[in-house]
């Protein structure tokens, strides 16, 4: 019983860690095979006009514009500090989805045409977490460039975990008209087919050297947000490695005392003509066994655990879909096993070896 804990709270660790990981890993990958662009550059409020001055750097095909500010977004009278500083985009309704493929829960026509005529389209993660739905009304409470909330209704919702799924969109229109902003504050942009995004980004940096907008590619971005997330949960696995290594050790440990305390009864059996070979099959059986078992109420945990942090991680306003790899749970149900038996070789063999007459006498 003790291996089996053991080995279930390891294994349920190392499962929940490695899923997390697995899942937000899988997350980036969705939202950045949903940008349908090659470069963005952060312009803080820069007109039109740049625009221009970025088609005629040769490599680009198109551009566009957005603008972007923070603000709380709330359902009740007063905002809420768990719904609070949400992200909202204006856009250009017409051309903004093609450069981010969203995934729309609801009509996307009616949505967008709802949206041109002052509505709001916000992410699933905010629906499932204040239970909206089309038609409720959310207030937008600004404070540039003077503090006053505006009411919206709400035209649709999209699935994505862009910004950590705390994320609004108003056409641009609407925008500027609540907000007073008409500047860009991030310009997305488009190279000519065959051409590398990189070498454009060059031509770009080169050309507005002095201006000091801050631009990357798409393909430089996903690398970087994959690699710091890598790095973080690197650190947690390699502690819950640690604590199974630990586990294992307790393991070996249990083995040793179970061997010392049967041993009469190893003796007896001997002395009644159980074989060396027939014990250390028994020994074997009996430590595999408890392997699958710990195994399997490890996977049973890991599940669980799995589960429950995803209901966390919705709760801090990080909804990150947890996405459950079968051969890693499989994977983990034979360690079990292997570690048992691994951990069971040197007392295994140890006992096999042991003087009957002595064992008889042990008390």
């Amino acid at each position: 019983m003790n291996n089996i804990s053991l080995l279930a709270i390891g294994i349920g660790g190392i499962l929940m860690i490695n899923h997390v990981s697995y899942s937000v890993g899988v997350e980036v990958v969705n939202v950045y095979n949903s940008a349908k662009y090659d470069i963005e550059m952060n312009t803080n409020g820069s007109s039109r006009s740049l625009e221009q001055r970025i088609l005629s750097v040769e490599g680009i095909r198109d551009t566009l514009g957005t603008r972007k500010i923070y603000a709380d977004v709330y359902t009740d009278v007063e905002p809420t500090s768990s719904f609070s500083n949400q992200e909202i985009q204006g856009i250009n309704t017409e051309e903004y989805f093609d450069y981010w493929d969203m995934n729309f829960t609801t009509n996307k026509k009616q949505a967008l045409k709802d949206l041109e005529a002052g509505g709001i389209i916000l992410t699933t993660g905010l629906r499932d977490k204040y239970n909206l739905e089309i038609g409720d009304m959310v207030n937008v409470k600004y404070t540039y460039p003077k503090p006053k909330s505006v009411a919206y209704r709400v035209s649709g919702f999209v699935n994505t975990l862009m910004n950590n799924g705390k994320l609004a969109y108003l056409s641009e229109n609407t925008y500027k008209r609540d907000t007073k902003k008409s500047g860009y504050d991030s310009i997305y942009i488009r190279t000519e087919k065959g051409q590398d995004p990189e070498v454009v980004l060059e031509r770009l940096q080169k050309k507005f050297e002095k201006d000091f907008y801050y631009m990357t590619t798409l393909e430089k971005s996903k690398i970087e947000n994959t690699q710091a997330n890598a790095q973080i949960f690197m650190l947690l696995t390699g502690f819950s490695i640690v604590a199974m290594v630990i586990g294992i050790f307790g393991i070996f440990n249990n083995f040793v005392v179970s061997m010392m305390s049967r041993r009469r009864q190893f003796a007896m059996m001997r002395s009644v003509g159980l074989s060396k070979s027939q014990m250390l099959k028994m020994l074997f059986t009996e430590a595999f066994s408890s392997g699958l078992t710990g195994g399997l109420v490890g996977v049973i945990t890991g599940y669980v655990m799995v589960i429950s942090v995803g209901l966390v991680l919705v709760s801090m306003d990080l909804p990150v879909a947890m996405h459950f790899n079968g051969p890693m749970f499989f994977n983990a149900f034979i360690s079990g096993g292997i570690i048992s038996v691994l951990a069971n070789l040197l007392p295994a063999f140890k006992t096999s070896k042991m003087n009957i007459i002595e064992a008889i006498k042990y008390e």
